[in-house]
């Protein structure tokens, strides 16, 4: 991908009105110490937003980044699935399904991770979910 797409991209991705709770969670997270992060999108769009936060969270140093898309479009699934095949780093993995959010969602609450950024239009206002604290 040309560096001007990919900078359109990020810029499309930052101006987004989700963003700023996405990378105020992950700061959160870092100022924590945590070094690994699973980030779920639902968005069900083409990728961008998980893409661009995916890098986000590395620039900040998280070591271990995993995200999840999952729309209900085959179609932005392909393009999603070819723009993160353009993202070369061994710290990232991407994956991307056709399916639902609740699908999504069931699935990873049976490996419940120690936190997990859910970057739905409606889960936007709630910023990153997180476990309770341990007792």
């Amino acid at each position: 991908m040309p560096a001007t797409m990919t900078r359109a991209c990020a810029r499309r991705a930052t101006r987004d009105p989700r963003w700023p709770h996405i990378a105020a969670a992950l700061a959160d997270l870092r100022e924590r110490h945590r070094h690994a992060v699973r980030i779920v999108d639902a968005d069900r769009a083409c990728g961008t937003l998980l893409i661009e936060t995916v890098r986000y969270a590395r620039a900040l140093g998280f070591t271990a980044i995993e995200g999840q898309g999952v729309a209900d479009v085959p179609a932005l699934i392909g393009r999603a699935r070819a723009a993160a095949a353009r993202l070369h780093d061994p710290a990232i993995g991407l994956d991307f399904e056709v399916g639902g959010l609740a699908q999504a969602l069931a699935r990873e609450a049976d490996f419940p991770p120690t936190s997990c950024c859910a970057t739905t239009r409606t889960a936007a206002s709630r910023g990153c979910w997180r476990p309770p604290a341990p007792s």
